[in-house]
């Protein structure tokens, strides 16, 4: 991951951790729905705490399977994503942008404007329809009882949290023997009155 974009264990005692810091990956981007942020945030957590992985990867299961079987409420699969400039400005198609568009058809004066974010969700629909044309306002796909399609919030958070479990495999052993070596260097400091705050990034 680059500067942005890390995970850790945020330290101030030797002791304990004070907590599990996170910056510009899936748990605290805002263009993620709230499924796949709560699970990547799990995955994490068993990681990085617990340091189970095994355990994470049973975690992501369960997960999953809640979600095939219709246990998963429609809030947490809600997307949003800003929109930056007129509908008629994007060269490309997008799911909000297209659903902007639609909801000015509606009803012009509720309809997103420049700087608003897009909530919006991916119906289910047939195999060779385009993404943007599936984007539904989750109140309006409530009103209607369509099916909200739940293979694209697996594609997504399949991705996701296979990058992330490759990197921890791999990784998992170098971040321990980080803690082994800066342990005692935060033990002397805070002996010394200095306490410093250590990440563990990946």
């Amino acid at each position: 991951m680059g500067k942005k974009r890390y995970a850790g264990l945020l330290w101030t005692r030797a002791d304990r951790h004070d907590k599990l810091d996170t910056k510009g990956i899936e748990t605290v981007r805002r263009d993620n729905c709230a499924f796949a942020r709560n699970t990547i945030a799990g995955v994490l957590r068993r990681v990085l705490v617990l340091r189970d992985v095994p355990g994470s990867v049973e975690y992501v299961k369960g997960r999953i399977e809640e979600l095939l079987t219709g246990r998963v409420d429609i809030s947490e699969l809600v997307i949003t994503k800003g929109l930056t400039r007129e509908v008629s400005e994007y060269a490309t198609r997008a799911a909000h942008v297209e659903l902007a568009a639609k909801r000015r058809r509606r009803h012009a004066a509720t309809a997103p404007r420049v700087g608003d974010r897009v909530p919006y969700v991916i119906l289910r629909g047939h195999k060779t329809s385009k993404t943007y044309e599936l984007a539904e306002d989750p109140v309006d796909e409530l009103l209607a009882n369509f099916a909200v399609q739940v293979d694209e919030v697996l594609a997504n958070l399949a991705v996701q949290v296979d990058e992330m479990l490759a990197n921890l495999a791999v990784q998992v052993d170098e971040v321990l023997a980080i803690f082994a070596v800066q342990l005692p260097h935060l033990c002397l400091s805070m002996a010394a009155g200095t306490i410093r705050q250590h990440r563990v990034s990946f």
